[in-house]
């Protein structure tokens, strides 16, 4: 159980983006397994569980990889089957998607009735899209967390309540936690943000969290803590330069970041065992 009192960090990791450019198109590269590993000795080394939205295409590619994430304790919640963002598919084709990505997940080995998360991809579950909560209801998952609150270039939901709801009765949206800056609001948890915001910025924001007793909800890649990754691994920034910039800036200093939250007190917990707190 948790209690209001405690520093809870909904640390998670989206289990994707394995690729590589070439002339045949985007190809895995094999570098997943090896980052994820670095991802749970940090949470072994404190002694901590978390949650892994796993890609089907990654389940089919690594069963023994979402073993050993389970063997140690962690969740593993859905993340798509393909990585397509819900703006792009409908009630049929979404519902088809979480079909395929839940059986990837089984013929993994993992017992299937155990996943009852989901996070959409690229966090485009928005008021446009709130048709996929009745089909995640449907399908027996209890949470997502796959909404940004608040207007955003690129997918976000404004008006979206910042605390966890109730969807179709039956659902939890834990939305991704935000800076709350007028100009710059942003998930300061997440990603790109986590590792290129001022660190001093970050441990102010989560202390606010804190103060008002709010979880901090967040989202990681296994690209965010590589280091030896090829230049130019995203076809969609080819042609963007600080943007591709942005996503390979400052990855070398992650965990630590991240060790400096926890040891500021931060608690990491698995999102299934939060949500069984919520009333």
């Amino acid at each position: 159980m948790t209690q209001k009192s405690e520093k809870i960090f909904l640390f998670s990791v989206d289990v994707e983006d394995d690729r590589i450019v070439s002339g045949q198109g985007n190809n895995f590269s094999g570098r997943v397994p090896g980052n994820v590993d670095r991802y749970l000795e940090f949470l072994k080394k404190y002694q901590m569980t978390s949650t892994f939205f796993v890609l089907g295409n990654i389940a089919r590619r690594y069963p023994e990889l979402l073993r050993k994430i389970e063997d140690q304790e962690h969740e593993i919640a859905c993340h798509s089957d393909q990585h397509i963002p819900l703006d792009e598919m409908d009630e049929v084709s979404f519902k088809l998607d979480l079909e395929k990505n839940r059986e990837a997940i089984r013929e993994a080995g993992i017992d299937i009735e155990k996943v009852k998360g989901f996070r959409a991809p690229c966090l485009s579950l928005m008021e446009s899209s709130s048709w996929a909560y009745k089909i995640l209801a449907e399908c027996g998952f209890s949470y997502s967390s796959s909404v940004l609150p608040a207007k955003n270039p690129h997918y976000g939901w404004a008006g979206f309540p910042e605390e966890a709801s109730l969807r179709e009765g039956a659902v939890w949206e834990i939305p991704i936690s935000l800076s709350g800056f007028p100009v710059l609001n942003v998930p300061f948890a997440g990603g790109v943000y986590f590792r290129a915001l001022p660190f001093f910025m970050i441990a102010s924001l989560f202390k606010k969290f804190y103060r008002r007793s709010k979880p901090v909800t967040a989202y990681f890649h296994p690209y965010d803590i590589d280091t030896e990754q090829q230049k130019n691994a995203f076809p969609e920034f080819a042609h963007k330069p600080f943007f591709n910039w942005l996503m390979y800036h400052n990855r070398k200093s992650m965990f630590k970041r991240l060790e400096n939250i926890v040891e500021g007190g931060a608690k990491i917990i698995r999102y299934d065992e939060f949500v069984s707190c919520l009333t």
